[in-house]
């Protein structure tokens, strides 16, 4: 009998942390954008270390496309061709478009759409060595148009917010 006690004593116990746990609220009731560019900034702060496929023979070459969307006729259309690729695209809105076409040996790219008709389209022009950076699109009709990549882009971030505006990025080598 004293046992089963012990026994009802810890489960109540331990249920009652756990309901203690699920009432987390956040004071600041931030919208999370401001935490997607903090964590954009992280990801560009990683992707800024040297990497070298070739330091480490047995080290796991990955592949990976993370796709996240919250709201309506949202639409992406992704071919990455990689040794080692991040990608990490977001939408939040409606009626979102992102196209990527790109081709390099190492890619880390992030693209966030948050609003509604936003547009981005990144494509590859040639082979590269490498292709990194991040879009940040925030407020309704904002077009962007990303081709190519060299050094000047390399890592770059370009955000948007606003109503209405279009940016074309040629990065051509000649």
């Amino acid at each position: 009998m004293k046992a089963i006690t012990n026994l009802i004593i810890v489960f109540l116990l331990s249920s009652s942390l756990a309901l203690y746990a699920q009432t987390y609220s956040n004071p600041n009731n931030n919208t999370g954008f401001e935490d997607i560019q903090n964590k954009a900034t992280q990801l560009s702060l990683f992707a800024a270390q040297n990497v070298n496929p070739r330091s480490n023979r047995n080290q796991s070459v990955s592949n990976k496309v993370f796709v996240q969307q919250l709201g309506n006729f949202n639409s992406i259309n992704t071919t990455v061709r990689s040794l080692i690729s991040d990608v990490n695209l977001l939408q939040l809105g409606e009626n979102n478009d992102i196209g990527l076409d790109l081709s390099a040996g190492i890619i880390d790219k992030t693209v966030v759409q948050r609003g509604q008709n936003n547009s981005f389209i990144g494509l590859s022009l040639g082979q590269q060595v490498i292709h990194r950076g991040a879009a940040l699109q925030q407020g309704r009709n904002q077009n962007l148009i990303w081709l190519g990549s060299n050094s000047i882009s390399d890592r770059m971030t370009i955000r948007m917010s606003g109503n209405n505006q279009t940016i074309l990025v040629r990065n051509i080598k000649r």
